[in-house]
């Protein structure tokens, strides 16, 4: 027959080992936290510089409309 500290050690190793295998699956199935993707993503602080607004067209000098 097997010795009982034997039989004590296998029944624990295998708790152990079903035990294990539940955790991962456990945290395996914990739901993923995805990116709302309709949400803002935060500003890179590289780009937050306000955008440069358009210079104002000035019409030309009145020296490049002279007649020849």
């Amino acid at each position: 027959m097997i010795a009982p500290e034997t039989l004590i050690f296998t029944l624990a190793g295998i708790a152990l080992t079903l035990s294990a295998i539940l955790v991962v699956k456990i945290i395996q199935n914990q739901p993923k936290v995805t990116p709302n993707p309709w949400k803002i993503p935060p500003m890179n602080p590289a780009r937050q510089r306000t955008r440069v607004t358009q210079k104002t067209l000035t019409p030309p000098p009145p020296q490049m409309f002279r007649q020849r």
